[in-house]
């Protein structure tokens, strides 16, 4: 469970002359869909914005719509208690979650049928009911209903596109576009094709985070070459706070691509070492990075994510991308 809000607690300006805090892009403006030629089975739906993180329209028991946010770095599906409570679902067991803050006993209903699109609903969910001001919305899409399904978060066209996925030999990318191979684990699509400074750095992409986090394995590397961090405290979706250290990586390499000046808040929250991350140097990919992209695809049962590079980029001598300064 990784979802969580953010509030800065000093002014990222302190961090370097060279390096300005930049500010979270606005929502994409709405364009006519277009989708390529092999999406053309796809299911869509329209992207709204919840704080900077994603939301679609889904119906609970044929109820709806209600805005949920994608989360990919979350094993849960969340509904807010207040939706839970409207919606008058039966409550189940008390269980343990494992966010942000740390593990806590938190209550659980029962969703009868989730539905995200036409062809896509899912069986009975025990679900965590959390306060709405803590998930940020009135609930959180996670791995068990996403798995099994191809994720493309167009930016470009203001939609996520949603289909079912198989097992397949080879991947056909566009000369913009970079495919990163992915391990799972606990359901989760773990990236293992990222460097820092010549170490190997594990990668989860989480929708569901505002920035991205990385541990101290990491932030002890960064530290080693000057990096500059200003204290952040982090919001979970439990209630919970921590405080993490805020600065820049000056660059990430993923796959054959390349971040410079990456914004990163720096801090071991319990995700990392549920899914074995904690020992070796790992971040969770959030929004501000992600939506640099102007497409992302996220495919659990091929593990794989495909970047299709920013437009400023992607356009390099013989129509090679560019692919060294996002």
């Amino acid at each position: 469970m990784t979802g969580w809000l953010f509030t800065l607690l000093a002014m990222i300006g302190g961090v370097g002359e060279d390096r300005p805090a930049q500010p979270m892009p606005a929502p994409p403006a709405a364009t006519t869909p277009t989708g390529d030629a092999a999406l053309t089975e796809a299911e869509v739906l329209a992207i709204g914005y919840q704080e900077t993180r994603m939301t679609v329209p889904v119906e609970i028991a044929g109820i709806g719509p209600h805005a949920f946010m994608i989360d990919t770095g979350s094993q849960r599906t969340v509904i807010a208690r207040q939706l839970a409570e409207q919606l008058r679902l039966t409550a189940g067991p008390v269980i343990s979650l494992t966010a942000m803050s740390g593990t806590s006993r938190v209550p659980t209903v029962t969703i009868p049928s989730l539905r995200l699109t036409e062809r896509s609903r899912s069986s009975a969910i025990t679900a965590p009911a959390l306060e709405a001001h803590h998930v940020g919305g009135m609930g959180l899409l996670g791995v068990d209903v996403l798995q099994g399904h191809r994720v493309v978060i167009d930016f470009d066209a203001n939609q996520m596109q949603l289909m079912p996925s198989s097992r397949r030999t080879a991947t056909r990318a566009r000369s913009d576009e970079i495919v990163v191979e992915a391990r799972n684990r606990a359901g989760q699509l773990i990236l293992t094709e990222a460097f820092y400074g010549g170490h190997r750095v594990r990668v989860v992409v989480d929708t569901g985070s505002s920035v991205t986090i990385g541990n101290s394995a990491l932030r002890a590397i960064v530290a080693r070459r000057g990096g500059k961090t200003v204290p952040m405290s982090l919001l979970s979706v439990t209630g919970g706070q921590v405080t993490a250290d805020y600065g820049y990586v000056d660059r990430l390499k993923l796959g054959a691509m390349s971040f410079t000046n990456l914004p990163m808040a720096f801090v071991d929250v319990p995700p990392f070492a549920r899914l074995g991350l904690d020992k070796r140097p790992a971040i969770m990919l959030g929004m501000d990075a992600i939506s640099k992209f102007r497409r992302i695809e996220v495919d659990f049962p091929n593990r794989q994510v495909v970047f299709r590079m920013p437009r400023e980029v992607a356009a390099g001598p013989r129509g090679i991308a560019d692919r060294s300064a996002i």
